[in-house]
């Protein structure tokens, strides 16, 4: 079974869990979607991970999913989010993918998040430093990565 693990990351965090998950999944080609176009049909098991900003999924991850909605249907895929707001994930991905995309993955994820203005750039590291300050101030951790998830997930894309 040929597999991928499609990502696209503004600060990084989406980027360091697609290399988590690639440790524990064989044989997957991993893909940025800032340096490459992945052609989905090369493929029989496609792994999507991003974010969510403002209720948004990342731009060219839910373009790339969209696009894709009807060749998904004849493939094994799941998505993983990073992201900050955490209680609502799932219904953020329905509001942006459609139920029937999520409902019909093999597996769908939160992985956490982590607050580092540095790695990321303009307005979003603006947003991020005031966020650094308000979860220092309330002593939140400024990474909280679920590995446990990221196991999870790792397990049910093995076993699809």
């Amino acid at each position: 079974m040929k597999k991928a693990l499609i990502f696209e990351t503004r600060s990084g965090t989406v980027e360091e869990c697609a290399h988590l998950l690639k440790e524990k999944i064989q044989d997957i080609e991993v893909i940025n979607l800032k340096k490459d176009k992945p052609d989905l049909s090369k493929y029989d098991l496609v792994v999507f991970g991003g974010a969510y900003y403002a209720g948004m999924l990342s731009g060219k991850l839910k373009k790339l999913i969209k696009r894709n909605r009807q060749a998904l249907k004849s493939k094994k895929y799941a998505i993983y989010v990073c992201c900050i707001s955490q209680d609502d994930y799932k219904e953020v991905l329905i509001k942006n993918l459609g139920k029937e995309l999520v409902d019909n993955a093999v597996a769908v994820e939160l992985f956490g998040y982590q607050v580092n203005p540095q790695k990321t750039k303009c307005f979003n590291r603006f947003v991020l430093k005031v966020i650094k300050k308000a979860f220092e101030k309330e002593n939140k951790p400024l990474s909280a990565i679920k590995e446990d998830s990221i196991d999870a997930f790792a397990k049910a894309i093995n076993q699809a």
